[in-house]
């Protein structure tokens, strides 16, 4: 353990600085602060190595980050707006050649952009692999700190140009709905590439099955 008063100290030149961070450094310097300071300012050598390295990331230059226009966002956002009506955290899952499964969701209130698309990898949180945003303008920014698959902006510009289509489309391509990817097994679902819940949910269409009576064909 250090004892951190006996000389200039890390916590004040991380508080002093707090407010250059992201939220989530800001809290999590904040909360390391606190913790620092209840054991009367004694820390581990893990609790210093992360004193300094948040004092770092807050005086050193941003990266620079590389954008891509997409185009206009105005259906995406009428299709995510519908959904968060009902759902909590709306997601739709795609699938890009040469990049795999990307995953969009809209940035909360806390993010550093609120309302901004993130586009990350598919997977459990925590092992996801952040690709960047789309602001509300239509622009991507790549993050600086991973290589950005080549054929990513081109994916997202033809589902801003048709959000409902391309999900649809890649629902019948990969026989999974696209938001929330359970597999497609009843026939007017598997004709539409989405699931009926996720119809209403999303605000799309659903397709009747075919029946050799069209006059009890079920809409929904």
């Amino acid at each position: 353990m250090n004892d951190l008063f006996s000389g200039p100290s890390p916590v004040d030149a991380l508080r002093a600085v707090l407010d250059q961070l992201s939220p989530k450094d800001r809290a999590f310097g904040e909360s390391l602060i606190a913790s620092v300071e209840r054991a009367r300012g004694r820390a581990s050598d893990k609790q210093l190595y992360w004193l300094a390295e948040l004092a770092k990331r807050a005086s050193a230059p941003k990266p620079e980050r590389t954008r891509t226009e997409i185009g206009d966002l105005a259906g995406v956002m009428a299709l995510f707006d519908k959904a968060r009506e009902k759902l909590k955290r709306p997601v739709v899952t795609l699938r890009f050649d040469g990049v795999g499964d990307v995953r969009l969701d809209v940035a909360g209130t806390t993010a550093r952009v609120p309302g901004s698309i993130n586009v990350s990898s598919a997977g459990r949180w925590g092992e996801r692999t952040w690709y960047g945003r789309i602001l509300q303008d239509g622009t991507f920014e790549a993050s600086p700190r991973v290589h950005t698959p080549e054929q990513l902006a081109d994916g997202l510009k033809a589902f801003a140009c048709d959000p409902a289509g391309v999900a649809s489309a890649q629902g019948l391509t990969t026989g999974r709905c696209r938001f929330c990817e359970i597999e497609l097994t009843d026939e007017r679902s598997a004709a539409v590439g989405y699931g009926k819940t996720c119809a209403a949910n999303w605000g799309l269409p659903w397709g009747a099955r075919p029946s050799r009576q069209p006059e009890l064909a079920l809409t929904a």
